[in-house]
């Protein structure tokens, strides 16, 4: 139901963006239904679609939804956005499920002048914000709640890991921030794509730092790396929930888990994350023995 509602909130918040004189609402709604951020962009549509449903109409203007998929690739985001606002001619857009996306879609809201309600973290300040109201809580806000924690532990050292996306900057970024103030000293910023399924060499690098804490885990893979090299019994992960309450769920596919029981609504995603993570397994199990060139052939189909 928080799907619902803020699908609701947004769609309020859109209809006293537009003229009055409108007689529809026409939203445009970019999410990911396939690739990495598929875990989070199939709950988002349904939950968009179940909010329409609910609410059809808002202040008077029936709403009309235009849907896109980006495939989890901030390019093809922004391409949508263009698509929606010159073609489709939406008043608004809603979108998408990754940060990295996100910003991509707030550069064309930003150069069109069309309203962005952003349903990821991708908090920009100023005339880069203009034209954008982002859902969730900013990367500043989260990450400094952690350095407070880390201080009253007596931390004074902490290794950073994340994304090598515009996500992973937001963190780093606010945890610099953070904690140069707190008087903690960042000794480590190792990254890895979102399709990696192994971080064992970032992690023997921070290991290596012997940092008092490590920041940004948001796999399983991080957490039974930095065990398994004897660096800690137990990895607590607490923001990575709150960015996506199904994350548990989510890395236990990852990982190849699949007896954890999902609830019964969600069953049709567990089945589809699955079959595409088995997928791209396999394709990366093909091409881990060609070269660069091979590479890039084979996924120009050459």
């Amino acid at each position: 139901m928080n799907l619902v509602r803020h699908f609701t909130l947004a769609v309020i918040g859109a209809a006293a963006a537009v003229s009055t004189l409108a007689a529809d609402l026409k939203v445009g709604f970019i999410t990911s239904l396939s690739g990495p951020v598929s875990s989070l962009g199939i709950p988002y549509a349904k939950g968009i679609q179940a909010g329409q449903a609910w609410k059809s109409e808002v202040a008077g203007h029936k709403i009309q939804l235009v849907q896109l998929d980006d495939g989890s690739d901030p390019a093809t985001s922004a391409r949508n956005a263009r698509k929606l606002i010159n073609e489709d001619k939406v008043d608004v857009i809603i979108g998408t499920a990754g940060s990295p996306g996100s910003l991509a879609i707030a550069a064309v809201a930003r150069e069109t002048k069309t309203p962005l309600i952003s349903i990821a973290n991708a908090n920009l300040a100023g005339e880069e914000g203009a034209w954008m109201v982002t859902l969730p809580q900013p990367a500043p806000l989260m990450v400094g709640a952690v350095v407070e924690r880390m201080k009253k532990s007596g931390v004074k050292t902490v290794g950073y890991i994340g994304f090598s996306d515009a996500w992973g900057d937001l963190v780093y970024d606010a945890l610099t921030k953070a904690a140069e103030p707190a008087g903690i000293k960042v000794v480590t910023n190792e990254r890895y794509a979102r399709a990696d399924t192994s971080v064992t060499g970032q992690v023997l690098k921070i290991v290596a730092a012997h940092p008092d804490a490590v920041g940004a885990i948001s796999e399983a893979d991080h957490a039974n790396s930095i065990i398994a090299a004897g660096r800690a019994d137990l990895c607590a992960v607490a923001r990575p929930h709150l960015a996506n309450p199904a994350w548990t769920l989510m890395e236990a596919a990852k990982i190849g888990y699949v007896e954890l029981a999902w609830p019964k609504q969600y069953r049709a995603a567990k089945m589809q994350l699955e079959r595409d993570l088995e997928r791209r397994r396999a394709v990366q199990a093909q091409v881990a023995g060609l070269s660069p060139l091979e590479q890039a052939n084979r996924a120009l189909g050459v």
